[in-house]
């Protein structure tokens, strides 16, 4: 144990200069400038969703919207071509209107979808209808309301952020509505609208446990069950009287957990946090949680949890009934080694902006700290393992997951490869926690230790090798790739249409095609390509033909506007070719491509680009 200290307080200060390693994200999230004004759209059939001679919709066809007005709300309703879908974080209502004033929008939950490299989110597939509440009304005439919208489409192609300003006066509910939903072309993904999973029910029941086995809170359960059961002259007895104290503990956390999630929602922190300006200090707390688990930080302590205990002492004497106001009661006395993490879960729960889900969770969670009371209830502190070393690793392991939590929080901010390696670091840490170094640890415990410390190391050695999957860190070292996953061909960045012109004729006058490349962070496809096609041997040696420029996309500026205009493109991922000719749209490649698919393309690029 002693080699984990300096490991856990380097990777603290690790994470916490992190953010300034991406110091650029702060001007990545501006909102998207040029607004055009757009009234309510009509009602249109299937023909207005017929794919454009590229198979891509430009935006307006891919997501139409309508808008109309009911009394004290604002209402948006939008038609989603098949094989289209919209972002729920991505919605936001705004109005420049110095006499309006505007709620958050009550969006419904949308479906589920877990992406490997955008996370989980919720999106709307077919149609998604919404109200703003109008807070405040303008004396006069109609609203002037700004959407801010993000969608994709199935094959892989990301439409830039849009910001649409619509007139919002009194009318009717479209008709377009009320018509039945046909069921999604068998090409889109089947979804999952859960919100929560039954195996994250069970790592926080899991986590519950573990946090009632931690140094300062497992002593003190013989204690708790003197005071609930008493002298209780059955075990029939002792467990109805624990079990009402456990209800009322369950009770208040899955309250709690409403609560949050509630919050979460009417905040709308889920958007919030594509924010650098929320996510740091979000992160920035989760590192702090864990300093303070380690003990390296204390807050002031108070009078408040005298206060509270000595109401749960009087609780208790009412009977059943006051031991369910006693279990209640003593959510609110957290002690230093349970309100770090618990603070962490609660942040956490926060972010997803589902009551539902945050209510589960901790109805999970409360459940897993309440089983050990119930059993030294009735079967007495005989069946509790002696404190140990373990109670310490239980403690670091606690620490550590929060400090996983941070590096999840930033990830989508930081690069693939530093991201990996944070999580290698972890894991060395966690595994050192696990007893992998010492010889008195149990052979099983020592095997798992031991396994998670070689899987980190291949996350630390990916990382040093540019890789960013931690499901597969050493994907381009086999035996086909580990020329090519060390040495793909870079792409110089720029963001400007001047840059472009620039490399197009530098690209001219060295006799080389030139491949653009439009990327933004915010294009799921775009990473795909990048991580695991480009790496790919035969990709990559074909990539060496090229002059290679990446034009990032990924701030609305007038120069994205501009290349998107001028060569009439909807969004990344794209693949542009020139030659000495110009560009030469017939070798174009929207979406994601296949790996063949792009070979072929770049083969064909090659072959025509020869004298």
């Amino acid at each position: 144990m002693r080699h984990l200290a300096p490991l856990l307080l380097g990777l603290i200060l690790l994470l916490g200069l992190a953010p300034a390693q991406a110091s650029s994200l702060f001007t990545e999230d501006a909102p998207p400038q040029g607004a055009m004004s757009n009234p309510a759209s009509e009602s249109v059939g299937p023909s207005a969703f017929a794919d454009d001679r590229d198979g891509f919709l430009p935006v307006d066809r891919a997501f139409r919207f309508h808008t109309w007005r009911e009394g004290k709300r604002a209402w948006f309703g939008a038609e989603i071509a098949p094989g289209y879908y919209l972002y729920r974080h991505r919605i936001a209502v705004s109005t420049d209107q110095p006499d309006v004033i505007l709620g958050e929008p009550a969006l419904p939950v949308g479906e589920f979808k877990s992406d490997p490299y955008m996370g989980d989110v919720n999106v709307y597939h077919q149609r998604l209808e919404f109200s703003v509440p109008i807070e405040q009304a303008p004396a006069s005439g109609a609203l002037q309301l700004t959407l801010e919208y993000q969608g994709c489409a199935e094959a892989g192609l990301c439409y830039p952020p849009e910001r649409r300003t619509f007139s919002v006066d009194f009318g009717e509910r479209p008709a377009i509505f009320d018509t039945p939903l046909q069921a999604e072309p068998a090409t889109a993904p089947a979804q999952r609208n859960d919100g929560i999973s039954l195996w994250r029910l069970g790592l926080l029941f899991l986590a519950g446990l573990g946090l009632t086995f931690t140094p300062c809170v497992l002593p003190m359960l013989p204690i708790v069950s003197a005071l609930v059961v008493g002298r209780a002259p059955s075990r029939r007895r002792a467990l109805a009287l624990s079990c009402c104290y456990v209800g009322g503990m369950v009770a208040a956390y899955t309250l709690l957990g409403l609560v949050i999630g509630l919050l979460g929602a009417g905040f709308n922190l889920q958007a919030r946090l594509q924010s650098p300006w929320v996510v740091v200090p979000f992160a920035a707390v989760f590192v702090l949680l864990a300093a303070w688990t380690l003990d390296w930080l204390r807050p002031p302590s108070t009078g408040f949890g005298n206060r509270i205990n000595a109401l749960e002492e009087r609780l208790r004497r009412l009977g059943p009934g006051g031991l369910v106001l006693a279990g209640a009661v003593s959510t609110l006395i957290v002690t230093p080694c349970l309100s770090a993490p618990l603070a962490g879960i609660l942040a956490y729960l926060s972010t997803t902006g589902n009551a539902t889900h945050g209510a589960l969770a901790l109805f999970a969670l409360g459940l897993g700290m309440g089983v050990p009371l119930i059993l030294v209830c009735v079967f007495g502190a005989s069946i509790l393992p002696s404190r140990g070393m373990w109670m310490e690793r239980v403690r670091m392991l606690c620490a550590i997951a929060l400090l996983g939590v941070a590096l999840w929080l930033v990830s989508a901010w930081l690069p693939g490869s530093l991201v990996l390696f944070g999580w290698g670091v972890l894991g060395i840490a966690a595994a050192l926690a696990l007893g992998a170094l010492e010889s008195t640890t149990a052979p099983l415990l020592r095997a798992l230790a031991v396994a998670l410390a070689l899987w980190s190391g291949a996350c630390v050695i990916g990382a040093a090798m540019g890789q960013n999957d931690p499901l597969r860190p050493l994907a381009g070292v086999d035996s086909e790739r580990s020329i090519a996953a060390t040495s793909a061909p870079s792409f110089a960045t720029i963001t400007r249409l001047a840059e472009l012109d620039a490399a197009a004729a530098r690209a001219r006058e060295a006799g080389r095609p030139l491949l653009v490349d439009l990327y933004a962070d915010w294009c799921v496809s775009c990473k795909r390509i990048e991580g695991e096609l480009f790496p790919r041997a035969e990709i990559s040696a074909l990539l060496e033909g090229f002059e290679r420029v990446r034009f990032d996309l990924t701030d609305d500026s007038d120069d994205a506007r501009g290349l998107l205009a001028r060569y009439g493109l909807f969004g990344p991922p794209t693949l542009l070719f020139f030659d000495a000719s110009g560009e030469r749209g017939d070798l174009r490649v929207q979406g994601e491509p296949s790996a063949s698919s792009l070979e072929a393309a770049l083969e064909r690029a090659v072959r025509l680009a020869r004298p």
